[in-house]
């Protein structure tokens, strides 16, 4: 009995074929996006972790002045502290010729190895015995070798300060405590054409400074120790204990930017595909039982047809359910593929970007096959719960094409002024309200998904747009090294300058915490703070301090609230009154004038022009110097990779809001067919006919767009506010344009899915449409 089954099967999937290819359109671009986002956020977690075993990888770090080797042993022998050994940092400038690009060099031993490995890519392993070797040799970032074209074998020239020294390249390398490497905040991505990280020996660096005073500190915990805000603070008692006052910071492996970037970016990407793929997916869950409700639904006479016939129970359950099984499992599959060879590499192009992997894997993760059995389930099961309605009624009743009597209307109908193509429309409505519910629905969420597609897009534009060109009004951007702003002064007098000193800090307000920025500004023109309530520009010096928006918000700070800082170099919090919440992009934080600071020390400077670049590029303790331009160009780099993803993301959103609305629309023509059939047996003109359509296609769309239109613009706030990092805001925007884009196409769709209509229309069979009444 199978076999008729099969056969039956089938011509059902020929005959419905748009239906089911819909479905499959639904379901395919659902599995996309999702499982290309997640099968690289579960990829970047396994290679990241794999990373971080192979290499070693800290789990705290101290930074001083002359850490001692029998204080480092007393480390040591902290209860929660498995290993411990100091290196010294130094920067050098230097490269291959002429180059004067940032060297940071890192030095080795055998000790240090333990808690810091980093990853050979090429040439000699750093190896054993590495505190006897002391040959000249260094292990540089295999990112900067391959910007600049050098190998192993080739010789790179750095200036230490003490001496100049050129040194063989033995190898190059990868280390994950440079995974997301910034070597300053007047950097905006990772440049690794100006800035190398590089190791060399403890023999070679005392040829170089005939000592190695430690000034780095990296501790392995004992296993199962979690490294939480409460072991650091424990971890930074105790080195203060023993190190003194030669203790500058204690950070946990998670308050490094340079390593925790990478859970940053991964969060992201999670954010992105659950908030934009729950849209979708919601839409296209209730587009995916709608149709296989009504495909099964228009089944009545054959389900009557087949209990006739003696099929049980069981069997048409299985038949029916196959009709959602199939078309979801081939969906599935099919999206499966695309996603993972089309949006997971446009993911990780934007990752790689900024972040430094030695290997990008897909993986598909346990999440990705959750929400394809959930997607297996709605449409099978919609098919077998709208099988079993029919299925409990008599083969006599359901053979003749309908389940449940007609009940007279009690009610007195009165004659109306209006037209039957109005009451028409007036009484559909009100007999089905679950497919006028689902019209609107759709056009809403096909609104919304598209206003997120290309609302995010914009939001970034503008919000780098506003840094730009409103808060960034300087020329060029460096660093300090060293100098009072008094120095500063005397050496560059008249010319426009502004100096801030920026460092990384915890803020707090009650039991709220996070990681942000405190900027102490010194007096000039080159930085802009605007007020977040009014847009009116505010005068640092005029209150006591200032927060970001984004900051304020997370903190639930308003203005008179007491916040309180914590430097990562300081033990010790500091209590600030907030004066204004300003309109600051970047960087999330305290904004504070010098003068309210007791110690001034500025480490950026900012200079308005091309004379005052010239004269500071002359002065030694200025380094790092880049131009606005550079800066600019940097996050132009960085958003041509987000672009492809988001021309996704639009695509997406375009396939599936015509897909929704194609398919509740001709499943509405086919449910309704003997209907527009008996409108021309009884005369309708075509063009009357076309007048009903367009009407109730006007009413779907207008009670749609007066939905939608206030929750895309609510969505686009919740999406980019939540995918935003956590120092930079990105504020909702959309060009008026591209949401009037937006608008047009939502309608464009639905009209000419009225236009099929009214086409078909036209080719009706009229025996076959009357056929299943006799």
């Amino acid at each position: 009995m199978m076999r008729y089954l099969n056969k039956k099967f089938r011509r059902d999937f020929t005959a419905s074929l748009p239906q089911f290819f819909s479905v499959f359109m639904m379901v395919a671009v659902s599995v996309t996006i999702y499982s290309g986002m997640s099968a690289v956020w579960t990829g970047m977690a396994g290679s990241y972790a794999a990373y971080a075993e192979q290499t070693n990888l800290a789990d705290a770090y101290a930074a001083g002045e002359a850490f001692p080797e029998d204080s480092i042993e007393e480390v040591r022998r902290l209860p929660f502290v498995s290993k411990a050994a100091g290196s010294l940092l130094v920067r050098a400038e230097g490269g291959a010729a002429d180059e004067k690009n940032a060297f940071y060099v890192n030095t080795f031993d055998d000790a240090t190895l333990e808690v810091m490995s980093p990853l050979v890519r090429s040439g000699e392993p750093l190896g054993q015995d590495a505190s006897e070797r002391g040959d000249g040799g260094i292990w540089i970032d295999e990112d900067y070798a391959n910007a600049h074209g050098i190998s192993t074998g080739d010789l790179v020239t750095l200036d230490f300060g003490v001496a100049v020294r050129t040194l063989e390249v033995k190898g190059t390398v990868l280390d994950p405590e440079y995974l997301y490497f910034i070597t300053s905040h007047v950097d905006t991505v990772p440049d690794h054409v100006g800035n190398c990280y590089a190791y060399m020996t403890e023999g070679c660096a005392e040829d170089i400074y005939g000592t190695v005073p430690y000034n780095q500190l990296r501790l392995r915990f004992v296993d199962g120790t979690a490294r939480t805000n409460l072991v650091r603070d424990e971890l930074r008692e105790d080195l203060e204990g023993i190190f003194g006052d030669t203790l500058r910071s204690v950070q946990l492996r998670e308050d490094k930017a340079t390593i925790d970037q990478v859970n940053s970016e991964m969060e992201q990407i999670q954010k992105m595909a659950a908030l934009f793929s729950l849209v979708f997916l919601l839409l296209s869950l209730l587009s995916m039982h709608t149709t296989m409700s009504r495909l099964v639904g228009n089944q009545v006479v054959q389900i009557g047809t087949l209990r006739s016939l003696g099929y049980g129970r069981g069997c048409i359950y299985l038949h029916y359910g196959m009709f959602g099984t199939l078309v979801a499992l081939l969906g599935s599959a099919f999206g499966l593929v695309l996603g993972l060879i089309v949006v997971a590499p446009l993911v990780m192009a934007i990752k790689q970007s900024t972040l430094t992997l030695p290997s990008w894997d897909r993986i598909i993760g346990p999440d990705t096959a959750v929400l394809i059995v959930v997607i297996l389930a709605v449409c099978t099961v919609s098919a077998i719960m709208t099988a079993r309605r029919i299925v409990r009624h008599a083969p006599a009743q359901t053979i003749r094409g309908h389940v449940e009597e007609e009940r007279a209307s009690l009610r007195k109908h009165t004659r109306s002024k209006m037209s039957y193509g109005t009451l028409w429309m007036r009484r559909s409505v009100a007999a089905h309200p679950v497919r006028f519910a689902m019209a609107v629905i759709s056009v809403a969420g096909s609104l919304m998904l598209m206003v997120a597609g290309i609302g995010v897009w914009d939001s970034l534009n503008s919000s780098y747009d506003e840094v730009f060109d409103h808060e960034y009004s300087y020329r060029y951007a460096g660093n300090l090294a060293g100098i009072s702003s008094k120095a500063v002064a005397e050496d560059l007098g008249d010319e426009p300058y502004q100096l801030s000193q920026v460092a990384s800090a915890t803020l707090a307000c009650g039991e709220a915490e996070m990681d942000g920025v405190l900027t102490v500004l010194d007096e000039g023109e080159q930085l802009h703070l605007f007020s977040a309530h009014d847009g009116s520009e505010v005068d640092l010096s005029s209150v006591s301090a200032a927060m970001s928006r984004k900051a304020a918000e997370d903190l639930g700070v308003t203005v008179g609230d007491t916040v309180s800082y914590r430097l990562d170099d300081a033990s010790e919090n500091t209590d600030v009154t907030i004066g204004a919440i300003v309109d600051a992009r970047v960087p999330q934080g305290v904004f504070i004038s010098a003068d309210r600071v007791d110690d001034f020390i500025p480490n950026t400077i900012y200079l308005g022009s091309e004379e005052a670049r010239k004269k500071a590029g002359s002065l030694g303790y200025v380094r790092d110097v880049v131009s606005v331009e550079h800066q600019r160009s940097n996050v132009d780099e960085m958003m041509g990779s987000v672009r492809s993803i988001m021309y996704i993301l639009m695509l997406a959103s375009f396939v599936l809001s015509a897909v929704v609305l194609y398919n509740l629309g001709i499943l509405s023509y086919i449910e309704r067919v003997r209907e527009y059939a008996a409108m021309r047996v009884l005369g309708f003109l075509d063009r009357e006919i076309d007048g009903i359509v367009l009407r109730e296609t006007l009413l779907n769309v207008v009670s749609g767009l007066a939905l939608g239109v206030p929750l895309s613009l609510a969505f686009l706030r919740v999406y980019v506010r939540t995918v935003s990092m956590e120092g930079v805001e990105w504020v909702p925007y959309i060009e008026p344009g591209h949401y009037v884009l937006a608008l047009a196409c939502v309608m464009a769709f639905s009209f000419f899915i009225s236009w099929l209509v009214c086409r078909r229309i036209r080719r009706i069979d009229m025996v076959e449409a009357f056929k299943t009444m006799e």
